[in-house]
């Protein structure tokens, strides 16, 4: 195995057992997702991760990323389209679309680190607003 098949292996065992994750664990694993859909190595299924008490899934052929929560009985949703993003930040739609030589981008690892921060910042921000509606929620019910 490679470098890059290896830490593959080793951040989805981590994902599936891991209790809950940091951060910093989050944009690593942004980062790979966008490195994969960019190269296209990603195995066709969606990926899924722990983040803290939410469960965070990345379609890479649509390059859906959607973060779930329970609050109590509720399910919590947000999702993030690359396609936005990306048309707001790069001027393109896709990561990789061949389709379109002239619009291709040519990205380094720097910047899938970058946007996986972006990106990451975004959820971290609708994660603690749920955390905070759930104290709310808690304190009324008491």
């Amino acid at each position: 195995m490679d470098r890059h098949t290896d830490a593959k292996v080793v951040r989805r065992i981590e994902a599936e057992y891991s209790p809950a994750t940091e951060k910093f664990e989050l944009e690593d694993w942004l980062a790979q997702q966008l490195f994969d859909t960019y190269h296209n190595l990603y195995e066709g299924k969606p990926e899924l991760f722990r983040f803290r008490e939410a469960v965070l899934l990345y379609a890479p052929q649509t390059e859906l990323i959607n973060a779930t929560r329970l609050i109590e009985n509720d399910v919590t949703e947000h999702c993030i389209l690359l396609s936005g993003f990306l048309y707001k930040n790069y001027g393109v739609k896709k990561l990789n679309d061949k389709a379109d030589v002239e619009m291709q981008l040519m990205l380094s690892e720097h910047d899938f680190e970058l946007m996986a921060v972006q990106i990451t910042d975004e959820i971290s921000a609708w994660y603690e607003t749920v955390s905070s509606m759930k104290e709310v929620l808690s304190m009324k019910r008491k």
